[in-house]
């Protein structure tokens, strides 16, 4: 217990000594009451006597209290604290001057001075040495940076044929992906194909039929061969040549309809005859698009739904020429009975 108080204590009079403050205090209060602390220090007189002349000659003056003991050391350690500092300001500068003074007159007298023979060598030996250090330094960094440029170009390579490879790999995937769907699509159209060859197997369709109802309506004699409505063509199922037929057969609806006397408000909008007109101009466009294909429909069975329309039309168009005739013989037969 006793040792940790004087550690203790020791360390507060360590702080307080080593302190700028306090050592400077000190130094202040020893300086400006030196006298005392001699008398004190050095008086063969008993202590108590000591300490009671100092107490009436310096700390208590005429019976009050002496304020200088302790202010004036204050002030001088004020003093001193903030006049140290600008002191060793102006010696360093001043030191600095001086060794920069220094410097000036040692090379001034270097440069006048000549070099000796030996001092000459070895400044040549010292030159010498830097260039070959130089030299070794400047190779060691050029194998340094030959090296970094094989390790950069090995590292390209590396990265250029990993990319490659990732992107053969995405093209092979991309592939097969595409073949993938390639099966699947050649196995619909197979499909269609099949229901498309069993439909027309089960509606079956009379190439011979189709031409006799194409003769019919175009007018041509039955069974007369080399037309462009002749079955053959029907059953090559060429369509750009199957438009040649239907463009003659058009043709000949279209005059035969012209033929027939239609009302007024048959032309209207929405009128029979405007209708007819519609479709005419339709068929025709349709034949048109038609020669400019290269497909085959050969034993196609929609020509043979065709035909029995064209069957249907040639029917009713005879129907109404013979009645138009009718008329007409029976206008001429009422002319001659009046």
């Amino acid at each position: 217990m006793v040792k940790e108080t004087i550690n203790s204590l020791k360390g507060v009079l360590y702080e307080r000594i080593s302190s700028p403050l306090w050592g400077t205090y000190f130094i202040s209060f020893v300086v400006y009451n030196w006298s005392a602390i001699l008398i004190l220090a050095s008086d063969p007189k008993p202590m108590a006597e000591k300490v009671e002349l100092i107490k009436t000659t310096y700390v208590y003056t005429d019976g009050n209290f002496n304020i200088g003991v302790v202010l004036y050391p204050l002030m001088m350690s004020v003093f001193l604290l903030l006049a140290i500092p600008f002191l060793q300001t102006l010696h360093y500068i001043y030191s600095e001057y001086m060794k920069t003074q220094g410097k000036v007159r040692r090379d001034k007298f270097e440069e006048k001075t000549r070099l000796t023979v030996e001092q000459s060598n070895e400044l040549r030996q010292r030159i010498f040495n830097i260039q070959t250090s130089s030299r070794e330094m400047t190779s060691f960094q050029d194998q340094e940076i030959n090296s970094l440029k094989e390790t950069i170009s090995s590292l390209k390579s590396q990265l250029e044929s990993s990319e490659q490879d990732e992107e053969m790999g995405l093209l092979v995937e991309q592939l097969q992906k595409v073949q993938s769907e390639k099966a699947e699509l050649s196995a619909k159209v197979a499909k269609v194909e099949l229901e498309l060859a069993n439909n027309r197997a089960y509606i079956k369709t009379d190439a011979v039929d189709i031409e006799y109802a194409f003769a019919r309506i175009i007018g041509n004699e039955i069974g007369a061969r080399g037309t462009e409505h002749d079955a053959d063509i029907f059953r090559g199922g060429d369509i750009s040549h199957i438009s040649d037929a239907l463009d003659s057969a058009i043709a000949s609806i279209e005059l035969r309809l012209n033929s027939i006397h239609f009302l007024p408000s048959d032309h209207e909008s929405g009128g029979i005859a405007a209708q007819l007109g519609v479709a005419i101009m339709q068929l025709k466009r349709t034949s048109k698009s038609m020669k400019e294909l290269t497909v085959y429909e050969p034993n196609d069975y929609h020509w043979g739904i065709v035909a029995n329309l064209m069957t249907v039309i040639n029917t009713l168009l005879e129907f109404a020429e013979r009645n138009k005739t009718n008329k007409l013989f029976k206008s001429d037969s009422q002319r001659v009975a009046f």
